[in-house]
């Protein structure tokens, strides 16, 4: 989460400064993390869409970076899950903002928020163990024939599978997703497709 905030604001800032500060709130409830910079900014219309997947700045002038606008979708998915909020803030030219406000004690998250944040807490029983059999390091691949009509096909290479359930969650919707649980087995799945 703090890896693609922080990159992006040095991506974005090219004179200037990143500045980044926590604090924890004084019952000890919560520790908020901010990355502010002086960079380009963010329009308003992509602020409305920033936590969106393939979201990205459309302007000349940012367009040139590489990536595909999945950083901040997957970032907005892992702070929820864990009970946290993230938002930002931003004004052309003058910089930009991110907030990411986490609960110190992770269990007490989906109990306290309240009328704080609508936050989706996933129980650990949702979580699909990593696969035991070498057979099972494969998984939802469906043979291109039975594949659904109109989504983009996505294969997922993460040995996590906290990580591969947060890129299903956050894509399900616009994509139809495969996962690999390493690279041999993602080499093994582009060979066979």
């Amino acid at each position: 989460v703090f890896y693609n905030i922080v990159t992006n604001a040095c991506k974005f800032t090219k004179i200037g400064k990143v500045v980044i500060s926590s604090s924890v709130d004084p019952c000890g409830k919560w520790v908020e993390v901010s990355v502010a910079d002086t960079g380009s900014g963010i329009t308003p219309e992509s602020l409305e869409r920033i936590f969106e997947p393939f979201e990205q700045e459309d302007n000349s002038n940012v367009r040139g970076y590489q990536g595909i606008g999945l950083g901040l979708a997957i970032a907005h998915e892992v702070v929820q899950r864990h009970g946290g909020q993230i938002a930002v803030e931003s004004e052309l030219g003058v910089g930009t903002t991110f907030t990411v406000r986490l609960p110190m004690v992770m269990c007490e998250a989906s109990h306290s928020l309240g009328d704080e944040g609508d936050v989706a807490s996933v129980p650990v029983s949702n979580i699909t163990p990593p696969p035991q059999d070498e057979s099972e390091a494969i998984t939802a691949i469906a043979p291109l024939e039975a594949r659904s009509e109109g989504k983009p096909l996505l294969l997922s290479v993460d040995d996590d599978v906290v990580n591969q359930e947060v890129i299903r969650s956050a894509l399900a919707d616009e994509c139809e997703i495969h996962e690999a649980m390493d690279g041999e087995k993602a080499l093994e799945y582009l060979k066979n497709c």
